[in-house]
């Protein structure tokens, strides 16, 4: 089965749709594909242990964690924010804050990235967040709302977010992703990859770990990860959803309401379409253009313009998570046009129909 995506991968490498790419699939419960073809950096070549910067795929990670630090605590997602973070009175939940838009709003990255800590909490005041144009609480700022998440989770468990995190990651994916890294950390930092950027029609390099990144890329930044690590982490809270109780995850029955659709048929200013979000994931994944094979019970998560992306569905036993490195052309047309194909052709190979039945393979 692994031939079938390598030569499927190869062909897409061939005809110049990207510079490398990793995929991870799992099915019935077996990882059926672990993959890796073509360049990192230029003139290196892609292994499945390379790391990216995996941006917005990786915030799943963020509000799972939070919703196990929650559930430990007899709360659950209706819990007001400001009654865990000091950001002044308002009747902001966690729901609001993890049925989120997918794009970045007020405050810029840059302006927050420079500020400091009480400053930063300021930008955060929800009365200024939702002045901004956005269109309900469901729509309150992204980087505003990872943020604030990693501080609910330091408020209920007094430790550094990072450090309870990568705890829970240990246990989910051998700690196969991380949100940090201390400078000295060379085994981690030397396996990060580069992003290749030939949309712009000149071959531009970003995201090359430095140390302004490696000590502690933000939450709304993503985190680094191999898509063997994602693909893992997504398996486990497959098997979650199937009633086991997962070390490093919330309880079956919380899982399954964070994967279930609470922000339904809202138009995303950013996404420019009408969509849906789970909490911390996105769900009818034709609505974020995933295509039509996934079924209505599918949930995931791309990341920096759909470079990556990583889906469960139950109703096929199937798990995939992909990156794709220097992709040509029209970021949208990615998305909206070769993304769907990719994700048809996963499901075709599998035999897997639109309802998760499988045509013997």
């Amino acid at each position: 089965m692994t031939d079938q995506f390598v030569e499927l991968l190869e062909k897409e490498l061939r005809s110049g749709l990207f510079t490398g790419a990793q995929l991870f699939i799992s099915h019935l419960g077996a990882v059926v594909c672990d993959v890796a073809v073509g360049e990192s950096v230029p003139g290196t070549e892609i292994s499945t242990s390379t790391y990216f910067n995996l941006h917005c795929a990786t915030k799943p990670i963020v509000a799972m964690t939070t919703a196990r630090c929650l559930e430990e605590r007899g709360l659950d997602e209706t819990a007001r924010v400001s009654s865990l973070v000091h950001i002044g009175t308002s009747d902001l939940t966690i729901r609001d804050l993890c049925s989120h838009q997918a794009g970045l709003r007020e405050p810029a990255a840059f302006e927050y990235h420079t500020a400091s800590m009480w400053s930063r909490l300021q930008m955060l005041a929800p009365e200024k967040l939702l002045a901004t144009g956005a269109v309900g609480k469901s729509e309150y700022s992204e980087i505003a709302s990872w943020f604030l998440l990693k501080c609910v989770i330091e408020t209920l468990t007094e430790r550094s977010a990072d450090d309870v995190i990568a705890e829970d990651l240990a246990l989910l994916c051998d700690g196969d992703i991380w949100f940090s890294a201390s400078s000295d950390d060379r085994e981690r930092i030397d396996r990060v990859g580069c992003y290749v950027d030939l949309a712009t029609g000149l071959p531009l390099l970003h995201d090359r770990i430095s140390r302004f990144w490696a000590p502690a890329p933000p939450a709304a930044e993503g985190g680094f990860a191999s898509i063997s690590g994602l693909g893992r982490w997504y398996a486990s809270v497959h098997r979650a959803l199937k009633g086991e109780e997962v070390s490093g995850l919330p309880s079956p029955a919380m899982v399954r309401r964070w994967t279930d659709t609470h922000r339904k048929d809202k138009n995303d200013p950013v996404l420019g379409r009408t969509c849906d979000f789970a909490l911390g994931f996105m769900s009818n994944l034709n609505t974020h253009r995933f295509g039509t094979r996934p079924s209505l019970g599918a949930f995931g998560h791309s990341g920096f313009l759909g470079n990556s992306f990583a889906w469960a569905d139950p109703d096929c036993d199937l798990v995939v998570a992909a990156f794709r490195n220097g992709i040509t052309g029209d970021p949208r047309k990615n998305v909206e046009q070769i993304r769907p194909i990719l994700v048809a052709q996963i499901y075709d190979e599998l035999g897997l129909t639109a309802s998760g039945a499988s045509d013997g393979v």
